[in-house]
């Protein structure tokens, strides 16, 4: 092989691992790019996390239950987080189901036409209520044998102050039988910690 064509040779290896130390250093580089988006990320979402509104329901209200008189319950919320709930809307329901039937949740108001309001951190509760008429000694005595249930429930939504909407959280409760114990379902009972829509505002 003549000495020509050995540098030609070496010259291609040469190139070739020039080459593929340049594309392991572009590689690298764009690997600790993306790593650092990544971070910056995960630290906005902390940052949110720790500074946004977080709304929850703190108790249902006991409703009392009077053969010929109205009942009401309802919730109360709270917000436990260090900035204000904007656009806070909820809508809330109290009524009874057939211990053999599924719970389906019913709004005599949709929450997306009650009136928007604002729940601000570690101050006094909202309260949203419903009221039933219809309480007689059929409905009292089929509550206390468990042939119907009585469920306290709620959706709502709202907006943090950075933008993000948190829709269509919901809250269930049900009353035992002896019309005193409420405790929470083992469904509908989801508070959304993602964002619905990130950025945006949906009306006031």
């Amino acid at each position: 092989m003549s000495a020509y064509k050995r540098w030609q040779i070496g010259l291609g290896i040469a190139v070739a691992v020039f080459t593929l130390v340049g594309l392991l250093i572009l590689y690298k580089q764009n690997d600790l790019i993306e790593g650092q988006n990544r971070l910056m990320e995960f630290a906005q979402k902390q940052e949110t996390a720790q500074l946004r509104a977080w709304v929850a329901v703190r108790n249902p209200i006991q409703p009392v239950l009077e053969v010929g008189k109205p009942a009401t319950s309802g919730v109360v919320f709270f917000n436990a987080g260090p900035t204000p709930a904007l656009g806070f809307r909820a809508a809330v329901g109290f009524g009874f189901t057939p211990a053999n039937e599924q719970f389906v949740p019913r709004y005599a108001v949709p929450a997306n036409e009650v009136s928007s309001d604002t729940v601000l951190p570690s101050q006094v509760p909202a309260t949203y209520t419903a009221t039933l008429t219809n309480i007689t000694d059929e409905v009292i005595a089929r509550l206390t044998d468990g042939t119907i249930v009585a469920y306290i429930y709620a959706t709502y939504s709202f907006r943090d102050v950075f933008g993000n909407r948190y829709d269509d959280n919901t809250f269930c409760a049900v009353m035992r039988p002896d019309l005193k114990t409420i405790n929470a379902c083992a469904f509908y009972n989801d508070i959304k910690v993602e964002p619905s829509n990130q950025n945006q505002t949906n009306g006031p």
